[in-house]
């Protein structure tokens, strides 16, 4: 039976950005456009699946050069940009851009987003046997986001990424203590 829509949580951990105007701070980045062209709910006011523009920090202004009465713009504004996430899951309809985007599932962090139910992880093309409990899987995907960060970015520990990046879900105690084997094969 085909699933209308799909029950997912976004993965914040596919990135972690630096903050320019703070020498310490960074935070979750992880995004996914909604789908280019595809369907959308009326009255819809967010452009990535399971999380929104949280807090924009003017970094530049926008630089403008005036000649003969015409304005152009030579530099747009920059600004330092953090995410909220929504903690529950969210519905998407059930299309092959979201499909993919589940089916990545792994712990490489290239997952933009989880099942969150083993309906939608059937209809990505994960069977019952590889369908991982989504905050579980969450959490070891930000475990290993931290470690590969650590590793190619020496001036900031490990520790020191697990203190300034916390969870953006409530872990289960069982995620913190035992790996999760991620989901391999399948096709979509």
């Amino acid at each position: 039976m085909k699933v209308a829509k799909l029950k997912v949580y976004a993965n914040p951990y596919t990135l972690i950005h630096r903050l320019q105007g703070d020498t310490d701070g960074v935070t979750w980045a992880g995004l996914l456009p909604l789908e280019p062209n595809g369907p959308s709910e009326h009255g819809q006011t967010t452009r990535y699946v399971g999380a929104t523009v949280g807090d924009a920090t003017l970094l530049k202004p926008e630089e403008t050069l005036t000649v003969k009465g015409k304005t152009a713009v030579t530099a747009y504004a920059q600004h330092d940009v953090s995410y909220k996430y929504s903690v529950e899951p969210v519905e998407v309809p059930n299309t092959p851009y979201y499909q993919h985007a589940v089916f990545a599932n792994d712990l490489t962090g290239h997952s933009a987003l989880v099942a969150a139910d083993e309906a939608t992880a059937r209809a990505c093309g994960i069977n019952s046997t590889q369908f991982v409990a989504p905050l579980e899987i969450l959490e070891q995907l930000r475990l290993e986001a931290i470690k590969r960060f650590a590793a190619t970015n020496t001036d900031i520990t490990e520790q020191e990424l697990l203190e300034l990046l916390p969870s953006v879900f409530a872990v289960p105690a069982k995620a913190k203590t035992q790996p999760v084997k991620a989901p391999t094969g399948g096709s979509v």
